[in-house]
């Protein structure tokens, strides 16, 4: 079975992550939009935005900006539409500072077939390719409808973190 990872994966939604993805989203804004907001607030709301929503979702981001009282619309959530890549940026880049503490490497090697959880489901299929940087694993699942790499169009695998793999299964 799988042991637990030290001191857990950072959370995608944590204040460090929010904050810093707020920064760069309240950077894009002022770049690209007439807000006159000064950029304190600003990165503020944006915050709270993202924190209210639980999601980097732009329409959802300014529904919840809507709430707050902001004036939104459809500019706006196309000046908002990067704000997943400032997300998964800001993530990645503190996933690689924990991975590099921490001293983890994956545990598992292409080829190997596993058990993952997956929506509170468990699942099995095949590694078929690994993400040391942030330690996850591409996983194919034949019986899920997934094609091979090179076969054709359509699902090749899920993207699995480590911690959500749970056996190891030994093929006979």
């Amino acid at each position: 079975m799988h042991e637990r990872l030290p001191h857990g994966r950072p959370n995608e939604f944590s204040n460090e992550v929010v904050e810093k993805t707020a920064k760069l989203i309240s950077d894009d804004l002022r770049k690209y939009s007439d807000l006159a907001e000064s950029g304190e607030e600003l990165e503020d709301d944006i915050a709270k935005a993202i924190h209210y929503a639980c999601s980097i979702d732009a329409y959802k981001i300014c529904k919840q900006l809507d709430f707050m009282g902001w004036d939104c619309d459809e500019g706006l959530v196309d000046d908002l539409s990067k704000s997943h890549f400032h997300h998964t940026d800001v993530l990645y880049e503190i996933y690689r500072k924990w991975i590099e503490e921490n001293k983890l490497e994956p545990k598992y090697s292409i080829g190997d077939n596993v058990v993952f959880t997956m929506r509170g489901k468990e699942e099995f299929g095949e590694i078929v390719k690994i993400y040391p940087d942030v330690l996850k694993y591409s996983i194919y699942c034949e019986h899920l409808g997934h094609i091979r790499e090179g076969k054709g169009n359509g699902i090749h695998g899920f993207i699995i973190k480590e911690e959500d793999v749970v056996d190891h299964v030994i093929s006979e």
